[in-house]
């Protein structure tokens, strides 16, 4: 583990990393450094072209911040210089001038990018792609700590076993940042573990409030099931089976004889509701 109190060479960083996009106070002189030259309407030719700036030397390092964004800054020490040169550069103040060249050996070794932290995980996107991220909820993170590493101390962030077991290692400046990110992940990642945000959140406030206007509920009537009677088919006449059923009768009188128009000739009377049409059809089933 880390301690907590740092030595006094720890805290003093200014003379020997090359660091940029500081936080303006982190550009302050710090105890013991005093400044020996300030020149102004200096422009950083590869990071911020065209971005008047003020270049300031001190006992340490050399200071240099845009002079309308001064969150566009650069500290580097004189022990991370390995070369200083001048050449021939275009400058969009000055036109075509020399240039001062300083080679540097900065501690961004890996990739610039954004760390965001929120309830339910850790999120971190290069600021160069955005594409190229990585997030790790909290439900999956095992631990978070610091650890030395080759490059400074780092903000390292292991993953559970059914994740994957990854190790991720971030860079953040200064020291009283890190710790300061490092113990707010800790505190979220023990909130996660004693009331876990699995995502799914169901209330049934609407549902109490659909019963709570003045109008009485509407209840469904029940669906019965009727049986439909079966359907009666109409009989058909059968002319044959009348007469046959309706044959001479014992004292009873014969019917009249009348003339049929259709047949031509005289008949016994129809009986009623009969035509002559049928008496010849035969109806088979």
């Amino acid at each position: 583990m880390r301690k907590k109190e740092s030595a006094a060479s720890d805290l003093i960083w200014h003379d020997r990393d090359a660091l940029y996009d500081l936080d303006p106070r982190a550009l302050r002189l710090t105890n013991g450094e005093f400044l020996i030259e300030r020149i102004d309407n200096v422009e950083d030719v590869k990071g911020s072209f065209g971005d008047r700036g003020l270049l300031r030397i001190s006992n340490l390092r050399l200071i240099w911040h845009a002079v309308s964004t001064p969150r566009l800054n650069m500290s580097i020490g004189f022990n991370a210089i390995n070369g200083i040169s001048t050449s021939i550069a275009k400058s969009k103040i000055r036109g075509q001038t020399e240039a001062l060249f300083i080679t540097a050996t900065g501690l961004l070794k890996g990739n610039l990018g954004v760390l965001v932290i929120t309830n339910i995980r850790v999120v971190w996107y290069a600021a160069l792609n955005p594409q190229y991220n990585v997030s790790i909820p909290f439900l999956q993170l095992k631990s978070c700590r610091i650890r030395d590493s080759r490059f400074g101390d780092a903000l390292v962030l292991e993953s559970s076993l059914m994740s994957g077991e990854y190790v991720l290692g971030f860079q953040i400046k200064p020291e009283e940042r890190l710790e300061f990110t490092c113990k707010a992940v800790q505190a979220l990642l023990n909130a996660c573990h004693s009331s876990p945000i699995f995502g799914v959140q169901y209330s049934r406030q609407q549902d109490v409030a659909l019963f709570q206007h003045d109008e009485p509920p509407i209840v469904p009537m029940p669906t019965t099931t009727e049986e439909k009677e079966p359907e009666e088919k109409a009989l058909r006449v059968d002319a044959f089976a009348a007469y046959f059923s309706g044959g001479p009768v014992k004292g009873g009188e014969p019917r009249p004889i009348v003339f049929s128009e259709e047949l031509g000739m005289a008949i016994e009377q129809l009986k009623p509701g009969f035509t002559i049409a049928d008496l010849w059809e035969i109806n088979v089933e």
